[in-house]
């Protein structure tokens, strides 16, 4: 009321300024009129018009996966995305998914997942079928652009166990439930297989990869360009990534779209289920020495590109003469450091690193010999032995290693452990540990011995007891194709 009065009174006081002014200036022109007070200012001013509502980005890195061969009772697609780079001027409050079959006009299913989660699973696909997926996030500020891809559910393919044959130097499959042995192709620098059951092995020699086909059929070469291929890669989508010297090269499973994502890397390399390239630097820098504490540089390269992300990992068993061995992650962010160390002593570790974390947490009970496996739920398993002998101590004599393992420990994603009795048996000694075992998404473990009193590939079930043998003979660097 009070403003709408002093409105009131101040537009009727310029009105009679400028009556007046005009009064003046009609007396004559031998009298200047004195210039006109404009007192307009002195009116309340008009509030500014809001700024317009900036939507969220659209999610990245959209990818779909089939689900039939992962203990579900009837075949399902899941969807994953990041969060969108930007936000706009509201925070992204929900996520809207929709599955449209490929030749579908309008008929299509549609789900809001929460801002917690960023991932929709859809039941009830059918193989073979065509979908478009489609994701978008939702804010007060109003839509983002959708994120989109075209994904064909493939039709399942047979449950494997591969295994590197070490007497025949090859790279040999068996199904899960056993039977015969069959050799895939012969074993070169490096090797991984995709859901389907395509091994490709990288062949240092040739600076190539060689993708030897599930249905049997010949290989064939792909990619081209490398100088100096030491290690190959899948992620979930079957893309390859070759670590050629520095650097990480993407491409195609068909080896088009030669891309170089990661540089630069070193020794210890992971690529993540989404695309994400890790690495650590070759080298401890030792912070406490009298309480064994050392760090290690980690290096994380996005999958949708954008600037490396650089952060330092305190360690707590490294030391001295420590170095990364090996690097394993899940898909969910976390990493797996290998540490071993180069002196007489041979002491060895694996250490877990939460996504965003500056501290390396340790992943075993005793100093031990292990056999390690991240399975596809993001489950880190570990088989550690009943006792460890340093170098110099079996050097002398002074003690014997006892390789008797007893349980395998599983650390969920959030950290949380439990462990699964098995039947005892002796456990072959090797630099990392990675080189014995695979897990499945349902939890069977699957363990392949070259040396010691139980060589051979076995299965073990969820429940852990005696295993299943699956193939006689010597193995190492077991893995699953779904």
């Amino acid at each position: 009321m009070a403003r709408g009065l002093l409105e009131i009174i101040m537009r009727r006081l310029l009105v009679l300024l400028i009556s007046a002014s005009l009064s003046l200036v009609s007396v004559g022109a031998a009298h200047p009129s004195p210039p006109i007070v404009v007192v307009a200012s002195l009116l309340p001013s008009a509030p500014r018009p809001p700024s317009a509502p900036r939507p969220p980005s659209a999610p990245r890195a959209l990818a779909a996966t089939g689900l039939k061969e992962q203990g579900l009772p009837r075949p399902a697609i899941r969807a994953s995305w990041l969060m969108p780079a930007t936000a706009g001027s509201a925070e992204v409050r929900a996520y809207v998914v929709k599955l449209t079959p490929g030749s579908g006009k309008h008929t299509f299913s549609r789900v809001v997942v929460p801002l917690t989660k960023t991932s929709a699973t859809f039941y009830g696909a059918k193989f073979g079928r065509t979908y478009r997926i489609s994701v978008r996030a939702e804010s007060k500020a109003g839509q983002s652009p959708d994120a989109k891809l075209r994904y064909t559910l493939p039709k399942p393919a047979p449950a494997w166990v591969f295994a590197v044959d070490t007497k025949a130097d090859a790279i040999v499959r068996v199904p899960v439930k056993g039977g015969a042995l069959r050799k895939v192709a012969a074993q070169r620098t490096a090797w991984d297989v995709n859901a389907a059951g395509d091994v490709y092995v990288l062949d240092h020699g040739a600076k190539t990869v060689v993708r030897f086909p599930a249905d049997g059929s010949a290989g064939r070469r792909i990619g081209s360009g490398f100088t100096d291929p030491t290690d190959v890669q899948l992620d979930a989508a079957g893309n390859i990534y070759v670590v050629d010297g520095k650097r990480v090269i993407r491409m195609t499973r068909t080896g088009l779209r030669q891309r170089v994502v990661a540089t630069p890397v070193f020794g210890a390399v992971f690529v993540a289920p989404n695309g994400t390239v890790s690495t650590v630097s070759p080298e401890f820098e030792v912070d406490d020495p009298d309480n064994f504490h050392s760090s290690v540089h980690v290096l994380t390269y996005p999958a949708v590109g954008g600037p490396v992300v650089r952060w330092t990992v305190s360690v707590e068993d490294g030391y001295y003469d420590s170095v990364p061995g090996e690097l394993l992650g899940d898909g969910v962010g976390n990493l797996f450091l290998h540490v071993y160390s180069t002196g007489a002593s041979d002491f060895r570790w694996w250490a877990r690193v939460a996504p965003g974390s500056t501290t390396g947490v340790r992943l075993y009970t005793r100093l031990a010999e292990f056999a390690v496996a991240v399975d596809p739920s993001s489950r880190f398993h570990l088989m550690q032995t009943r006792g460890f002998c340093d170098g110099p101590g079996a050097a002398t004599g002074d003690c014997k290693p006892d390789l008797l393992v007893k349980e395998i420990l599983t650390y969920a994603a959030d950290g949380k452990r439990t462990s699964t009795a098995v039947k005892p048996f002796s456990l072959q000694r090797t630099s990392t540990g990675g080189e014995l075992l695979a897990v499945d998404r349902q939890g069977r473990a699957f363990l392949a011995q070259a040396e010691g009193p139980t060589t051979g590939l076995y299965k073990y079930g969820t429940k852990g007891g005696a295993p299943t043998p699956l193939a006689s003979g010597t193995f190492l660097d077991p893995k699953r194709n779904n």
